[in-house]
């Protein structure tokens, strides 16, 4: 495996961005909010304004810090690497677009509508820089086999199955629909990031 070029600052910032998204996720004042219908979600981010703002904030550091990761994997993985990242940024773009509505505009049907757009344009352009960051490290060996046929397995399939509508599952697009599902692969290839770096000769 050839890892020397690829810098631990990638590792952790892979796994940063999953921690954040996760701390911002788990708001218990918000718990009610991810799953109430529509209207439902209008009342609660108004009565819990101040947790929606935090929470959000969350999601849009973790969005930075997980595209600076893959910014500088890519700087130490070659071409395609450079290109999944370059993809993911734009899903990123996308995700911060998604979240400036929510942040300022949510109760703006046009403005939501707008954001809802956004928002699935993220889901399948990120996930689609997940799977090109899959292939790119099986192609170049730079980490475990493993830790890259996941990634391209999830974003693959989050991808085709987010633009495809389907399966549905719950009310839900996909299963893929939650965006934690795009930090998954993100967070494994993280830990191999600083794992393989850690076990390679000094």
């Amino acid at each position: 495996m050839h890892v020397r070029r690829i810098p631990r600052s990638a590792g952790w910032a892979l796994l940063g961005g999953w921690l954040m998204f996760w701390v911002g996720a788990s708001n218990p004042r918000l718990m009610r909010v991810w799953t109430a219908p529509p209207d439902e979600q209008l009342a609660l981010v108004a009565e819990r304004r101040n947790a929606w703002m935090l929470t959000n904030a969350l999601f849009v550091a973790s969005t930075v810090v997980s595209a600076a990761g893959m910014v500088l994997f890519g700087r130490g993985g070659g071409a395609s690497a450079r290109g999944a990242a370059a993809v993911y940024g734009i899903g990123s773009g996308l995700w911060l677009v998604s979240l400036g509505v929510r942040l300022g505009y949510y109760d703006d049907p046009d403005l939501r509508e707008l954001g809802g757009r956004a928002f699935l344009g993220h889901m399948v352009v990120s996930n689609a820089g997940v799977a090109l960051l899959g292939a790119s490290i099986l192609r170049s060996r730079s980490l475990p086999a493993w830790s890259g046929a996941l990634a391209l397995a999830l974003g693959a399939a989050g991808a085709l199955s987010m633009a495809a509508g389907w399966p549905r599952v719950a009310g839900m697009r996909s299963p893929f629909e939650p965006p934690a599902t795009v930090h998954i692969p993100l967070f494994a290839v993280g830990l191999a990031i600083l794992r393989a770096i850690r076990q390679r000769p000094a």
